[in-house]
């Protein structure tokens, strides 16, 4: 490191140059910044001084953080001149940061300085310095890297949530997997056996996936007539919405009669007014059909039995 002394006149004969350094504090604490200060005194009993040029090199002191070469944090300089001489006085100061607890020693210190055509050298004594534990080491220079308590914390919330999350998902999935298991029709029931219903539920689910709804409601009004006792052809074709309504009532429920309502005006939105109608509502109108017919299958199964009874 390199500090200009400014003195007067050129003769260096009689100069002598000292060095001394100590650390501030004497004992510092793990993580905190310290200073280590080397002052250098120039005298000469001459009067006069040369211009000066002072060199100090540093050694490297990895648990204080201290590079071999360390250029330093600040300097001072101070010239004082006397009837006698005049003296140089300069302060050097570099920063240390202890990294671990312990007894440290920075080694002697080797000061030059130029006065002139003559070169003068001196050394400091050793310097040792207690570490007191305190805080996380550093683990960057400037600051950079030091570690920081509440992020951890941070940190680890954010894994365990993690966790926690991960967690939850995977359940969630058993549960969806076990309930579409558990929605799926047995594989040892056997074959669905084949009925007009189920019949019917194919056709019209195959009709809806097209996107067919004037044939899935004529679909539907022939399934229902069926019920009703009129064949679908001549003249259910010929019969109105009131006529149908009117054979139906009575072997209706309430719930029924509102389901055969509400897939009639369906069937008079796509038939006859040929309103464009959501996928929902053809398939409210299937399941209408479906409970229509099955409710008007067993009021018809129910009159036949009392027949045979009576008979």
């Amino acid at each position: 490191m390199l500090c200009l002394l400014l003195g007067l006149g050129s003769s260096a004969l009689g100069a002598e140059l000292t060095a001394t350094a100590w650390v501030e504090p004497e004992s510092p604490t793990v993580g905190d910044t310290a200073s280590l200060v080397v002052q250098t005194e120039l005298l000469d009993g001459g009067g006069v001084l040369a211009v000066s040029r002072v060199s100090i090199q540093t050694p490297g002191v990895p648990e204080l953080d201290l590079a071999e070469g360390e250029t330093p944090a600040s300097r001072q300089m101070q010239t004082i001149i006397t009837g006698s001489g005049s003296k140089v006085r300069a302060q050097h100061t570099f920063r240390l940061r202890p990294l671990r607890e312990g007894q440290f020693e920075i080694p002697s210190i080797q000061v030059s300085a130029q006065v002139g055509a003559q070169l003068l050298t001196s050394r400091t004594a050793p310097v040792f310095v207690p570490v007191r534990a305190g805080r996380s080491p550093v683990l960057e220079r400037d600051g950079e890297g030091q570690p920081d308590r509440a992020q951890d914390a941070r940190q680890s919330l954010y894994w365990f949530m993690g966790v926690a999350l991960l967690a939850l998902a995977l359940f969630a999935a058993l549960v969806i997997r076990g309930a579409l298991r558990a929605s799926r029709p047995s594989e040892r029931a056997g074959p669905v056996r084949a009925t007009p219903e189920n019949e019917f539920a194919a056709q019209g689910r195959e009709l809806l996936a097209r996107g067919a709804a004037p044939e899935l409601m004529e679909h539907c009004l022939a399934h229902v007539r069926e019920h009703v006792g009129v064949a679908s052809t001549g003249a259910t074709e010929a019969l109105t919405r009131r006529e149908i309504e009117e054979r139906a009532q009575w072997r209706l429920s309430e719930r029924g009669a509102g389901r055969l309502a509400r897939l009639l005006d369906t069937a008079e939105a796509v038939l006859f007014a040929g309103s464009a109608v959501d996928t929902q509502r053809l398939e409210t109108a299937l399941l209408d059909a479906a409970a229509v017919a099955m409710e008007l299958r067993g009021h018809s199964s129910s009159r036949h039995s009392e027949r045979t009874s009576a008979g």
